[in-house]
């Protein structure tokens, strides 16, 4: 009796699975989108944004889809279900837009470090760092 009773409730799972297939996502390339907050090396800080970008969606891919950031332009794969829709390809990226995002608390890759002294006017130690997507300075 136990096994017919997991069958019937396992027959019922696929099924209700079945039903709800999602939603699809109506993405397409040049639309601009955001990305939700969900970063593990930060503070469960409740002010900091929950959705940030903006991001230019470049590429349709089967399950997901790859987006550049607008001020560091790195390239993501981010699966469809993460992303909200900001603006369609007509938006106007301006300088002032580009600032917005770029004053948001994004997690910044270090790619390598580029130089290091000891400052003696403020006797503490000054590094230059090189960051992914940024050109150096």
């Amino acid at each position: 009796m136990h096994r017919e009773v997991v069958a019937t409730k396992d027959i019922r799972r696929r099924r209700n699975k079945d039903k709800s297939a999602g939603t699809p996502c109506n993405f397409t390339k040049g639309d601009f989108v955001l990305w939700p907050r969900i970063d593990s090396r930060l503070s469960n800080n409740k002010l900091l944004v929950r959705w940030f970008g903006t991001f230019e969606v470049t590429e349709a891919l089967p399950h997901s889809f790859k987006v550049r950031h607008l001020v560091i332009n790195k390239l993501y794969n981010v699966h469809g279900s993460r992303l909200k829709f900001y603006a369609d390809s007509s938006l106007d990226v301006t300088e002032e837009l580009v600032a917005h995002v770029g004053n948001q608390a994004m997690v910044v890759e270090i790619e390598q470090l580029d130089d290091h002294r000891f400052a003696t006017f403020v006797a503490e130690r000054v590094t230059a760092v090189g960051v992914v997507g940024q050109p150096a300075s």
